[in-house]
């Protein structure tokens, strides 16, 4: 019979290490992505990204929105970035609040913008308060509790 206290030890120590050498992946791709070795950083942040690793997820959506070693392609930097900010990564809601401020790569939606905003903003992000400020002096005040409402549907949602 195997003896459970081990098992859990074994599983512990298996997620540290996954989580150790997902960590100095991630800062191997980091350096190639500063030091503008775009294409390993991208071949390491895509890799890392499938398996869901968050910060991953938002630096390979960042060469894409930017189009740093990648063709620009707003739509693939929206999919990594909702990826990211559905694990609740502020920066990526943020991200996603600015492409909805801005229409770029989706339509304007001032009222997707202000809830992702507030969403970044509540997990932390706070030059999201700008942004919120910004499109409090344009929004209606039906359109603005119509915004909160979506960010507190995704909050409810695990967005």
């Amino acid at each position: 019979m195997k003896n459970p206290l081990m098992i859990f030890i074994l599983s512990i120590v298996m997620l540290t290490f996954t989580a150790e050498s997902v960590a100095a992946v991630f800062a191997e791709g980091l350096r190639a992505y500063k030091s503008a070795d775009y294409a390993k950083a991208k071949t390491i942040f895509t890799q890392l990204a499938e398996q869901g690793d968050v910060m991953s997820q938002r630096h390979l959506a960042e060469m894409y929105d930017k189009g740093r070693g990648v063709k620009k392609d707003y739509s693939k930097a929206i999919y990594w970035y909702r990826k990211a900010a559905d694990q609740k990564d502020s920066k990526s809601q943020y991200h996603l609040g600015i492409k909805y401020m801005v229409g770029s790569g989706v339509g304007v939606d001032t009222k997707q913008a202000y809830a992702w905003f507030a969403l970044a903003f509540e997990y932390g992000y706070k030059p999201a308060a700008a942004s919120i400020k910004t499109l409090n002096k344009t929004m209606s005040n039906v359109d603005r509790q119509a915004a909160l409402l979506i960010a507190e549907n995704m909050l409810h949602t695990n967005r």
